[in-house]
């Protein structure tokens, strides 16, 4: 397959059997005067489609499993919990390969540097990706580097922190200012005014596909309010419908039989887990959160060598880079009503020799199959320039009193330059 290497993105869109026919059509985009090796992209992924917990925290007390909601067995993901799933890992490889096929930088193992968490999750993402990248008549010459104070900079997975947590009143007090201002999907309208009888409806129809467990019906929960307590705990039947929107999608994502739910029924019940994190990861817990991360991103961007860098990552570092950098986007089919993060997916910030920064979302699009087709649309602002991006996130870590985490993250990162 012949490739445009002159193309400013990595992918050309893939058909996917959705409806939209804009995005149906191989894309390709008008072509630079710069040459593929003067650009800098970096890709920062959320990881692959993963196993979830069967522990999900008390809805109605005493019941506190993801089996008392359901009669219908778990789905048997054959790996530990929060791992990625068998086809999950598959998925990442064949995102490698067309990224191996479709690379704008020069393609050399030398100009593309991994760097992932070290949770297992992000790791085996950054191994099967790199994977899908090497060439079958090539040596395999890339490596990972793996650095978790990038992806928590307050609660990194090991190593010191760098930055101080936020408190919890503040939180709190933003988990409860977004719970009054971002209505719930699918047409449940506002925590405080509900429209109750569209809540029964969405409520009874995720127990038409998965049945009534020990709990008991699913159309009681409705009776529960939607809180954010002083303690910072959701309370009420939306925290349930994120873990069961994420078992639809996963098993569906992991060809894994689960429930007789439709397609479109597992697209649009996952609203729920982008809504969940909208008001239960907070602004100013991201920014505390990935500071580090967005400082990195924004080091490698500034950095004139072209190149490729590549972050294993989670959903919460690319809500950062939305928060931080006032970048947004789509993806449809994933409902849009919330910012959609599926596995997978990946913020792409391409640095042109102009010094302008184009901003796309990469996604697949579940099929039930490991090869889910690739799609890429703009992010909203398309482009913006490198100092203004650095300006942005300056102004929203000082906004929050995180000058200190800033200046935390700028000199761990010179340290690691200069070993």
């Amino acid at each position: 397959m012949a490739v445009d290497k002159y193309l400013p993105a990595l992918f050309l869109a893939a058909a996917c059997g959705c409806d939209d026919a804009s995005l149906l059509a191989t894309r390709r985009l008008p072509k630079q005067t710069e040459a593929p090796c003067e650009v800098k992209q970096v890709l920062v992924f959320r990881h692959c489609v993963r196993s979830t917990p069967e522990e999900i925290g008390s809805v109605k007390d005493g019941f506190d499993f993801a089996q008392n909601y359901t009669d219908l067995p778990l789905p048997a993901w054959n790996t530990p919990e929060n791992w990625c799933t068998h086809q999950g890992a598959k998925i990442m490889k064949y995102i490698g390969e067309q990224l191996s096929e479709k690379l704008t930088t020069c393609d050399s193992a030398n100009n593309v540097k991994v760097i992932s968490d070290t949770v297992n999750r992000d790791g085996t993402t950054a191994l099967a990706l790199l994977r899908g990248l090497s060439h079958v008549n090539e040596t395999f010459a890339y490596s990972v580097n793996y650095d978790p104070l990038l992806f928590n900079s307050y609660e990194p997975d090991a190593g010191k922190a760098l930055c101080e947590e936020p408190s919890d009143a503040d939180k709190v007090k933003e988990s409860q200012d977004a719970l009054s201002q971002i209505p719930m999907p699918m047409g449940v309208g506002l925590a405080s005014e509900p429209n109750l009888t569209r809540y029964e409806e969405v409520l009874k129809e995720m127990q038409d596909i998965i049945g009534i467990g020990p709990a008991g019906p699913w159309v009681d929960l409705a009776s529960i309010p939607v809180t954010v307590s002083d303690k910072g705990k959701l309370t009420g039947a939306p925290g349930l419908l994120k873990v069961f929107s994420q078992n639809l999608l996963y098993s569906f994502a992991s060809d894994i039989p689960y429930s007789h739910a439709s397609k479109e029924q597992r697209y649009a019940f996952i609203a729920w887990q982008y809504w969940y994190r909208a008001v239960m990861a907070p602004a100013v817990k991201l920014a505390f959160q990935s500071a580090c991360h967005v400082a990195s991103v924004l080091e490698a961007l500034s950095d004139p060598a072209p190149g490729l860098h590549i972050y294993a990552a989670h959903d919460g570092n690319l809500d950062a880079l939305s928060s931080l950098l006032d970048i947004s986007w789509t993806a449809p089919p994933f409902p849009s009503n919330d910012l959609p993060t599926p596995p997978g997916s990946a913020v792409l910030l391409t640095r042109h020799s102009s010094g302008a920064v184009s901003s796309e979302f990469l996604y697949p699009v579940f099929d039930g199959t490991d090869e889910a087709p690739i799609r890429i649309v703009s992010a909203t602002p398309s482009s913006v320039q490198l100092k203004a991006l650095k300006q942005a996130f300056a102004a929203k870590l000082e906004s929050y009193d995180g000058s200190s985490c800033l200046a935390a993250c700028e000199a761990y990162l010179k340290e690691k330059g200069s070993r």
